[in-house]
């Protein structure tokens, strides 16, 4: 076990407060919000603020997103066992009032069938994964256009998912 001190003694007492709160109608939550504010010890940033929000690359915010969206639209086991690896991002235009990216991303899926449920009917599921991605990025890098490129791959098992073969662009 850990021991708190004299100093830190308070920080052992359990806090009993209770808050009624309605997440339907956002009732009390205000009061919490306050509680926890007036309660919370003053520390310095986790992440610089020079760093923004995270210190994630823009890759990995980007295969976290996809693998959010990918979680919304497939069930059971697909979103628990796909890998999501982003390539380096590129900008394209040099255009200042409309800033556009190229995000290529693959998704590793163990089988055919896993892969054509990634994929969904006509391809629907990966439309609006890819769509909802896309939208998400756009207002986190802060970019008129995010074109984002899935592949959804079938992993080979002798290899890791980064270690795949980079393939060719279609510039």
């Amino acid at each position: 076990g850990v021991t708190l001190g004299e100093d830190n003694a308070h920080l052992a007492k359990l806090d009993t407060t209770t808050f009624m709160i309605s997440a339907s109608t956002n009732d009390g939550v205000k009061d919490l919000v306050n509680y926890m504010l007036s309660v919370a010890p003053i520390r310095k940033w986790i992440v610089p603020k020079e760093k923004g929000v995270t210190d994630m690359s823009q890759e990995e915010r980007v295969e976290e997103i996809v693998l959010e969206n990918l979680m919304l639209h497939t069930h059971d086991e697909i979103p628990y066992i796909a890998g999501v690896k982003c390539k380096p991002i590129k900008p394209l235009g040099t255009d200042k009032y409309n800033k556009k990216l190229r995000v290529d991303v693959n998704i590793y899926v163990n089988s055919p069938s896993q892969q054509r449920i990634v994929v969904g009917h006509q391809g629907r599921t990966m439309v609006k994964i890819r769509q909802e991605s896309a939208d998400l990025l756009e207002k986190i890098f802060n970019v008129s256009t995010v074109i984002l490129y899935i592949w959804v791959k079938v992993r080979d098992p002798r290899k890791e998912d980064d270690e795949e073969e980079e393939e060719e662009d279609d510039d």
